[in-house]
């Protein structure tokens, strides 16, 4: 399984996580044990969303939440 690594806000790969952002994003509430891996993947995807870098279409609520998790 891939996971979302973010880098930096130059670096080419960040749209290839796109589609795996969002759906962790929809399905952060069904993960009941997040293992180290999760954690770390979340982690990845805040510094995503720090940054302003989020998938097209996504709701402004849920970006804002996740932001302050």
């Amino acid at each position: 399984m891939e996971r979302v690594k973010f880098y930096s806000n130059n670096d080419l790969s960040l749209y290839f996580y796109m589609d795996r952002m969002k759906n962790v994003m929809e399905n952060i509430q069904s993960i009941n044990h997040p293992n180290f891996l999760d954690i770390l993947e979340f982690y990845n995807i805040k510094k995503f969303l720090k940054n302003g870098i989020y998938p097209k279409g996504f709701p402004e609520g849920k970006i804002k939440k996740y932001k302050v998790a």
